[in-house]
């Protein structure tokens, strides 16, 4: 109560009293005490109240003279009432004084009291728990008399009334007593627990060594209930089950050896196990297992029974299976009744353990039950082991064997012949009804005189690089083809000259001819086709009515897939056998799977079994892929060593000629010893056919290098005719296995493409200028050279003079007039086959035009030709169905190929074209595209032809007020709700703001300033998560989510903030969105890979050190803008393993839990998002600036700084890391985008300022590279409107492009350093198919 009283309420009390006499009213100030501290104050306040009085008696008595004596008696009054005041308060701070030594002994006694009173109750309570100790330990003594009584069962329920009591007491809980007392109680139950383990051991004897066990029932249930109690049961019964196992039953099985096991004998309460092991089956193996579980049910009481169930039988069932049944499986047909019997005793042992209410057999029922199944898979891991035994135990061993075939070949199509040269009397055979197969490949087109040699070619395969589609092309070199060979040509020619009636008949029937060759394979096919064989035997023979009522005769079916895994054994580990054990292994390997093919077809069309075709074929593929592997081989080593002639520059001074004349020296003897090597091995027109692509290799690089040579000098041309003239002599490779004329000719232009363009060049090496111009004119050298080749070497052979002009202006008038009356007459002829029989007039022309395409043939019959079949998918410009194949020939290009389809389908206006030939645009002369891809002239080739498109044309631009870093598009491509005309676009800038355009060039919506909760730097990226969701990213380091919202006109919309996300420490380069499951990919340059989620729920809390200031965002937003608020959510995962700034992340396109991200460090990385973990590395010569994804070929496009894009294959088993390389741009490529409408398809952006696009199919090879070339190249619209267009800016100075995105609808959005968004658009700029 005092303390509410201030000092000075107190002092003026007392003033009052002293002054006044006036006594406190408040009974609070009557009772205070006087505080020492306001003594002083007090003393001053009736110091000045005297004063006071004083000068108010002064006043009063110079007012009041005649009253003076009256004042001083009041004045000495008042003096003597101030003293008695002053004696009064003395003396209360004196009595207050006095108090305070008392007031403490109270409290002293107070305190001794309290300490008492607890010494009383401790001492009470240490009183009653000593006693409860007391108690305890007699229980516990009590206890263990009992026990050591043998009376257990008191015991125990003793010692759980002591453990109960000490927890329930609550003296013991915060005692070291308990303590005490649980570990007696402890102890006292591990000694129970050891005389009961000791009794279980008494009742069930089990001797390792002696192999017995015993049971003993004497008192066995109390040691049961006993141990129940004390919950030890379980852990016995598990360790008895154990021993159990391991002494009886282990024994029984006996794992370590496969078909032993131990007998036993049961005796009253006793199993006994022989010493030594025997042999044993299935069947006695089970029965012993059953006595033996049989014998337990007897003897064991039901506490132990019932856990026998659940862990026992089920291990028991384990073993059985596994070494005994699952090796008892029979791999051949003669063991099938016994496996029979075997399941059948397996099912009694089931029923067994059924009887004796037992369960834990399931397994072995379910056993039974797959026994189908489980024979298949022995029989196709026993057939696959088969194929690695047959690999590793051959010695190579090889034999001959023969390939005989009949044929039923046609004569016709010969108006694309030259008929006056009636040698070549089968090259227009037409192969329409005999699956495309050319007669040709065969070995049966003659050239010029040498018609009794037979042509063999190795054909190619399209897929394949070197000659492999049927390498074997037999010639017909047997004695008794020998009247075929000898009388053909000469039949042809005698039925050819009387008439044209007798011509047309001889030809229009079909004529049989017998193709034999011989070559050299391993013993690796006849052992393969054995297993085949014997798996086809037995499938027919498990499905005849004698085994449909046996459990495996539904796996005859099955039986029948064997083949083909077999097959792919065989072609997963040949490769490395016949590398390691063989030489020339390839070859070898490439006869073996031809040979297997072969007779695998005649197996499988002996049993009916078409399901085998498909892996006939996929192994004769194989083969070709040998023989591709090795002719590559072989031509990179010609070619090698042809390099060491540089060109041959300088070739007649030294020191180059010594390096010159070494090079072709190389070469030759190269071709020579693999020609040896290959002899024994391949048939004689597969070698001739590999030999010759060989050879065609070399002298085409010889050509090439000739014709380059800008000046050749008269010593320099003596030495090339010397070096030709050297590989001329190569010729005799080339002679007919079988010839009766005593001066064989050589088969080298047959067999080796180019050889007469390689002997004209030494021709025009060697000759005058009038001698060139004369075999130009009226000889046959403009069927192998072009008329700008022939000019090109006239240029540089010839110095400059009149003469050499006139003869260069004749040469090429004289192919320009040559090509257009060759292109129209063909043109007429297809025309005329095509418009079915002819009236009197119409075939009056037509012979008149035949006379002139005779002559025209005439001139060029010696020309290179191939047949070509013109297809398109585009059905508006399609030839018709009946339009066959045309012998063409082969130094036609683009240009010509577009005038002749153009003319064949009679366009009044035409229309330019491109064309693929196996998904690749033909950039070449069809000669130099067979010459790149080893391909066989005699092949028909096929060639699509598509519409060459204009490039995309300028629709819009869309200014900006900075530069613009990031595009997007929200179309009906992405979105199915957003209809057609209301396509919006997404830009983020340099400024900091987001802008959303329609296609009208408005503005619909801008996103917030940074006061408002915008961002706060430079946007880098920004893309459409949803219709109403966007995503951005920026310098400011943060991933941005905004709600967009537009009005019901669609003129005016609404960016907000809806969510930051925090966790990258340097600005972000890049986002990739997956909608689907609202994830998010960023690139930043801190090194990382943030992973994110869209939904807030789902993100977890920011890291606090990340985010913005508290104090200060608090006070700026209050400042600002107080309704902003924008929940703050972390990443989901940052993926650390760049070593340099991340340029791009993205999202795999078929699979959204793979991400794959590129980096300065010139790295592209793969992740696992799931568990945020790195799968794979892939590691460049250049920093990565771009990224995007092309699923259809498994690749991934990536731009560099290096100013070109590489294609990297990801996945783990490629075998290279650039799998193409697209050039073009000048500068970096830093975006990347897929053309909607093809899969072939690719935009990029560059700092060159241009977009380019690529077609992945138009390549070209490059030092053994595919290489690529933009297809177009989109500039930037700002330099034309500058009147710059044709100006060339370093580096893309002020025009460098920032982003692209190619849309199906919109078209291609790009923007950049102009501050513009740019749209281009060409309706299906690439062909799609």
């Amino acid at each position: 109560m005092s303390g509410q009283l201030s000092e000075q309420e107190i002092s003026k009390a007392v003033l009052d009293f002293a002054a006044d006499g006036t006594y406190p009213e408040a009974e609070q100030v009557v009772a205070v005490e006087f505080p020492l501290s306001a003594l002083s104050r007090e003393l001053e306040l009736i110091t000045q109240a005297r004063d006071q009085v004083e000068a108010e008696i002064s006043s009063l008595s110079q007012e009041n003279d005649f009253n003076v004596d009256e004042w001083i008696s009041q004045a000495k009054q008042l003096h003597a009432d101030l003293e008695r005041s002053r004696l009064t308060a003395r003396e209360i701070v004196k009595q207050h004084g006095n108090t305070l030594p008392l007031q403490s002994n109270v409290e002293d006694a107070a305190a001794k009291v309290d300490l008492v009173e607890k010494e009383i109750i401790f001492n009470q309570a240490v009183t009653n728990t000593l006693e409860e100790v007391q108690s305890i330990c007699r229980q516990l003594d009590s206890t263990r008399a009992l026990y050591q009584d043998g009376r257990i069962t008191d015991a125990i329920e003793n010692l759980e009334a002591i453990e109960h009591a000490i927890n329930q007491d609550s003296y013991f809980k915060h005692t070291n007593v308990r303590g005490l007392l649980l570990e007696n109680v402890s102890s006292l139950r591990q000694d129970i627990v050891n005389v009961l383990h000791s009794r279980w051991n008494q009742h069930f004897k089990l001797d390792h060594k002696e192999g017995t066990f015993r049971i003993s029932k004497d008192a066995l249930e109390e040691t049961i209930s006993a141990l129940a109690c004390l919950d030890e049961l379980a852990a016995v019964n598990e360790q008895f089950q154990k021993d159990l196992f391991l002494v009886v039953i282990d024994p029984i099985l006996l794992p370590g050896r496969n078909g032993y096991s131990h007998e036993i004998q049961v005796l009253e309460g006793s199993i006994c196990l022989e010493p030594e092991p025997s042999p044993a089956s299935v069947r006695d193996v089970l029965d012993r297992v059953g006595t033996v579980l049989a014998f337990l049910h007897h003897s064991l009481p039901l506490a132990i029974q019932s856990p026998l169930s659940d862990t026992f039988i089920p291990a028991i069932s384990s073993k059985i299976i596994s070494h005994w049944l699952s090796t008892a499986i029979p791999t051949e047909l003669e063991g099938l009744g016994w496996f029979e019997a075997t399941l059948n005793h397996v099912l009694g042992f089931t029923k067994l353990i059924g009887s004796l209410n037992w369960h834990g057999q399931e397994e072995l029922l379910s056993w039974v039950n797959q026994a189908p199944r489980l024979w298949l898979t022995r029989r196709r891991i026993d057939s696959l082991d088969q194929v690695r035994k047959v690999l590793s135990a051959s010695k190579g061993d090889s034999r001959q064997v023969e390939r005989v075939e009949k044929r039923q070949v046609h004569a016709s199509d010969e108006v694309f012949l030259d008929n006056s040269t009636l040698d070549d009397w089968d090259a227009g055979w037409d192969d329409q009804n005999h699956d495309d197969e050319v007669v040709s490949a065969w070995g049966l087109d003659d050239d010029k005189d040498d018609s009794k040699a037979a042509k063999a070619s190795a054909g190619v395969d399209d897929e394949e690089d070197d000659g492999a589609e049927d390498a074997w092309g037999w010639a017909e070199d047997d004695e008794e083809d020998q009247s075929f060979e000898d009388t053909a040509p000469n039949k042809a020619v005698t039925e050819a000259k009387p008439s044209q009636d007798q011509k047309h008949k001889s030809q229009s029937g079909p004529r049989e001819i017998t193709l034999k060759e011989h070559y050299t394979i391993t013993d690796v096919p006849d052992s393969i086709l054995h297993v085949i064989r014997q798996q086809v035997a037995d499938s027919v023979a498990i499905s005849q009515p004698a085994n449909t009522s046996t459990l495996v005769s539904s796996s005859g079916a099955g039986l029948l897939a064997l083949p083909t895994l077999i097959l792919a054994m065989f072609k997963a580990t040949a490769s490395s056998f016949y590398s390691l054990k063989l030489n020339c292994g390839q070859m070898y390997l490439y006869n073996d799977s031809l040979y297997l093919s072969e007779r695998v077809r005649e197996v499988a069309d002996e049993n009916q079994l078409p399901r085998l075709y498909a892996d006939v074929d996929a192994l004769a593929r194989f083969g070709k892929l040998a023989y591709s592997k090795e002719m590559q081989t072989q031509r990179t080593i010609v070619t090698d060593l042809l390099d060491g002639a540089q060109g041959f520059s300088q070739c007649s001074e030294q020191p180059f000629l010594g390096e010159c004349e070494n090079a072709v020296s190389a070469t030759v003897d190269r071709l020579q010893d693999v020609y040896a090597e290959w002899q024994p091995i391949l048939s004689h027109s597969a070698l001739l056919q590999a030999i010759g692509s060989l050879v065609s290799t070399v002298i085409n690089k010889i050509i090439i290098d000739i014709v380059d040579l800008g000046d050749i000098s008269e010593a320099q041309s003596q030495k090339l005719v010397s070096f030709c003239n050297q590989l001329s002599g190569l010729e005799r490779l080339f002679l007919p296995a079988n010839s009766d004329s005593n001066e064989p000719v050589p088969m080298t232009a047959v067999y080796v493409r180019n050889w007469l363009k390689f002997q004209y060049l030494i021709n025009i090496l060697e000759s005058s200028l009038a001698d060139i111009k004369f075999l130009w004119v009226e000889g046959e050298l403009s069927l192998e050279f072009s008329a700008d080749e022939v000019v090109d070497l006239i240029e540089a052979l010839f110095a400059e003079s009149d003469y050499r002009r006139k003869a260069i202006a004749e040469i090429r008038r004289i192919s320009s007039m040559f090509f257009g009356v060759f292109l129209s007459l063909l043109v007429n002829t297809q025309n005329l086959e095509s418009q079915g029989p002819l009236s009197s007039s119409e075939s009056s022309r037509s012979n008149m035009d035949n006379t002139q395409l005779s002559t025209a043939n005439s001139l060029h019959a010696a020309q290179r030709q191939v047949r070509v079949q013109l297809t398109s998918q585009q059905g508006d410009i399609a030839l018709p169905d009946s339009t066959g194949p045309i012998l063409v020939p082969t130094g036609l290009r683009r240009y010509a190929l577009s005038t002749l389809v153009n003319n064949l389908l009679g366009n009044d206006k035409p229309i330019p074209f491109e064309f693929l030939i196996n998904g690749a645009f033909l950039r070449t002369s069809i000669d130099e595209y067979l010459t790149a891809n080893g391909i066989s002239a005699e092949t028909t080739l096929e060639i699509e032809y598509v519409r060459a498109l204009i490039p995309p044309l300028h629709i819009a631009s869309y200014e900006h007020d900075d530069w613009v870093s990031a595009v997007d598009v929200l179309s009906g491509t992405s979105a199915s709700s957003i209809p057609q005309g209301q396509e919006r676009i997404l830009s983020g800038s340099y400024d900091g703001l987001l802008r959303v355009w329609n296609t009208s060039s408005q503005v619909v919506a801008t996103s917030p300033s940074p006061t408002e909760g915008g961002h706060t730097s430079s946007i880098k990226a920004a893309k459409f998560v949803s219709p109403n969701s966007i995503v951005s990213a920026g310098l400011d380091r943060t991933v941005r989510l905004w709600k967009y919202s537009e009005s019901e006109d669609g003129f005016s919309g609404k960016i907000a903030p809806q969510l930051e996300l925090y966790g990258h420490k340097s600005g972000i380069n890049s986002l990739s969105v997956h909608a689907p499951s609202n994830r998010i990919l960023s690139a930043s340059a801190d090194h990382n890979v943030g992973f994110w989620s869209t939904r807030k729920s789902d993100a977890p809390a920011a890291p606090e050190n990340l985010l913005p200031s508290t104090g200060s965002r608090t006070s700026k937003r209050r400042k600002l803008n107080t309704s902003v608020s924008v929940s703050q959510r972390g990443s989901l995962a940052l993926l650390s393993a760049h070593t340099a700034p991340v340029s791009a992340a993205i999202f795999d396109a078929k699979d959204s839990t793979v991400g794959y991200s590129a980096s300065w460090d010139h790295s592209l990385r793969t992740w696992d998002l799931v568990t945020a973990s790195l799968v794979d590395t892939r590691t460049t010569s250049h920093s990565l600036l771009s990224l995007e994804h092309l699923p259809d070929h498994h690749l991934l496009a990536t731009g560099t700084s290096a100013r070109h894009i590489t294609l990297i294959d990801p996945r783990a088993s490629a075998t290279t890391i650039s799998a193409m390389t697209l050039r073009g741009h000048t500068n970096a490529v830093v975006t990347l985008a897929r053309d909607p409408n093809s899969t072939y398809g690719l935009i990029s952006g560059s700092h060159d300022g241009t977009c380019r696009i690529w077609d992945l199919r138009a390549t070209k090879t490059d030092k053994g590279a595919a290489v690529g070339d933009s297809v177009y190249s989109i500039s930037r619209k700002s330099l034309e409107e500058e009147g710059k267009a044709n100006s060339k800016r370093v580096g893309g100075e002020g025009v460098k492009v920032f982003s692209v995105c190619w849309d199906r609808q919109v078209g291609i959005v790009s923007a950049g350093e102009d501050k513009r968004i740019q749209i281009n658009r060409g309706e299906g700029v690439l062909s799609s198919s």
